[in-house]
């Protein structure tokens, strides 16, 4: 490589955001007729005063030079083929470099080998910083998977995300590609996670599914000095023995999630600096706990399962007096009582109210809230089934009445 492209480009490691050495990088492009250079151009002049001109020119050049633009990565997707409806291959542009890329295919997972491999070799993913991959593998092509990915992982690279279907996730090869990892999603349907020596020195967001209590003792007793946001589902016998360990050893955390396999009970833990908290299974007593240690919380999401009226009643009459997002599932044994959120104290005060687990029938009901709903400023419901749902007038009218609504179809 020429000397003087090899110190810009060291550069652009060293600081990502800085816009100066990329346009350095574009003006030594341009001489050379490659159209990353003008592309850097365009979409630096579109990240300050962003116009109609500007979008469709970057749109034009990625649709014209994407052949060149991606290298060995376009004749990887190209040879993927069109993917049906859910499935995705999802490309994240930054100053005519990949910032992140996202791949969702649910089967052929030895074909998303090739893409890994291919995405090692390409020129747009030089200062690659996001991957989140997706995909149903055997416990064979999961082992291909990650070696494969280990060697295409740049050291640039600052967020992962990972989901299997049907094989553990033994992440344990990437961690010397990518040594400065800030965040890590981890999670593996029905079976479990295997973490070994995490990248702990940068690491500030970790998200891990289908924990053992022995797996998350050793997760919690690493030295993570940078982490703020912890989110844990764990298997049923772990969670009384990870609430004991934060019961005051991490007061650098600011989000706190569990989601543990049963209930969950946080008994007298003191949440300390925490002013997001998820969870899921909880109990009365839990409820009490909340209302009693919870002062600084900002965020409450208690997840998908029923919630007694009685038990929430503190918190909707503002027990928590800086709370500005809540997310509940049913209150009461089937259902939402809207009413109850609509007239509840708190509510003019929240940013976004968030419903879980509502039930398809009850979508008209939101239409004759509307008045009461229309407080908050966003309002998500979360909705299982909702594209089989035989109700298209009543969720039409529900969204005209209700600008601030957002529908979600619940998947979990």
């Amino acid at each position: 490589m020429d000397p003087a492209r090899a110190a810009i480009e060291e550069a652009i490691r060293k600081d990502p955001k800085d816009p100066a050495p990329y346009l350095v990088l574009a003006d030594l492009l341009q001489t050379h007729g490659d159209p990353r250079g003008e592309l850097i151009a365009v979409q630096e002049a579109l990240a300050g005063v962003p116009t109609e001109r500007l979008r469709a020119l970057e749109e034009d050049m990625l649709e014209e030079y994407q052949e060149a633009l991606l290298g060995p990565l376009h004749a990887a997707l190209e040879e993927l083929g069109p993917l049906p409806g859910r499935q995705m291959i999802g490309l994240e542009w930054r100053r005519g470099f990949l910032r992140g890329v996202t791949v969702r295919v649910r089967e052929r997972g030895r074909e998303l080998v090739k893409v890994v491999r291919a995405l090692a070799a390409s020129p747009a993913a030089t200062f690659l910083e996001a991957f989140d991959a997706s995909v149903r593998l055997g416990d064979k092509d999961h082992a291909a998977f990650m070696a494969e990915l280990a060697d295409a992982m740049p050291a640039t690279l600052r967020e992962l995300a990972l989901t299997t279907m049907y094989s553990e996730i033994d992440a344990r090869a990437l961690w010397p590609s990518v040594p400065d990892l800030r965040a890590l999603r981890l999670m593996s349907h029905e079976t479990g996670c295997v973490l070994g020596d995490l990248p702990a020195r940068a690491l500030e967001v970790l998200e891990v599914n289908s924990l053992s209590g022995d797996a998350a003792e050793e997760l919690l007793a690493k030295k993570l000095p940078k982490l703020r946001h912890l989110s844990l589902d764990l298997h049923a016998q772990a969670s009384d023995r990870v609430l004991a360990l934060l019961h005051g050893a991490r007061p650098e955390l600011r989000h706190l999630g569990l989601a543990p396999w049963g209930t969950i009970d946080v008994g007298d833990v003191q949440l300390g600096a925490i002013e997001s908290l998820r969870l899921a299974g909880v109990t009365s007593a839990t409820l009490r706990a909340l209302v009693a240690n919870g002062k600084k919380l900002r965020s409450l999401d208690l997840g998908f399962r029923g919630i007694e009226p009685r038990d929430l009643a503190p918190i909707l009459d503002g027990a928590l007096p800086d709370l500005v997002h809540l997310g509940v599932g049913p209150i009461g044994s089937r259902y939402h009582d809207l009413e109850l959120l609509g007239r509840s104290k708190i509510l003019p005060r929240l940013e976004t109210l968030v419903l879980r687990d509502f039930a398809s029938y009850q979508i008209g009901d939101l239409t004759r809230a509307h008045k009461l709903l229309a407080k908050v400023p966003r309002l998500e419901i979360y909705c299982p089934n909702l594209e089989r749902s035989h109700r298209a007038d009543e969720l039409a009218a529900a969204t005209r009445k209700l600008p601030n609504l957002r529908l979600v179809r619940q998947t979990i």
